[in-house]
């Protein structure tokens, strides 16, 4: 993802596209991150984000025990990001400046 910025920036490197350098991308916020300083209250929308997941057949199948539980996957990190954000359901994020 960082190096897809960095490249987008840089006018070198796809040469043969003739396509010109964009550097519009100023941070990139990566979710789920350990070093997580920077979060979203997500309580209004964490339904959405459980139906969301659920849409995702071929994923969960994939999970192959068949006893997935979609949104007790998801509030176990919205819960706890939540807490140390004085709100229900909340997600966390690692910001980097490029």
């Amino acid at each position: 993802m960082l190096d897809a910025v960095r490249d987008a920036a840089n006018r070198w490197v796809f040469r043969d596209l003739g396509l010109d350098k964009w550097d519009g991308v100023k941070q990139v916020w990566a979710g789920g991150s350990p070093r997580a300083r920077h979060g979203a209250d997500i309580t209004g929308t964490f339904e959405l984000g459980v139906r969301s997941l659920l849409t995702h057949d071929a994923y969960l199948r994939g999970l192959g025990s068949g006893d997935f539980d979609a949104e007790e996957f998801l509030e176990g990190f919205a819960r706890q990001t939540g807490a140390r954000m004085g709100v229900k359901y909340a997600t966390g994020f690692e910001v980097f400046t490029v």
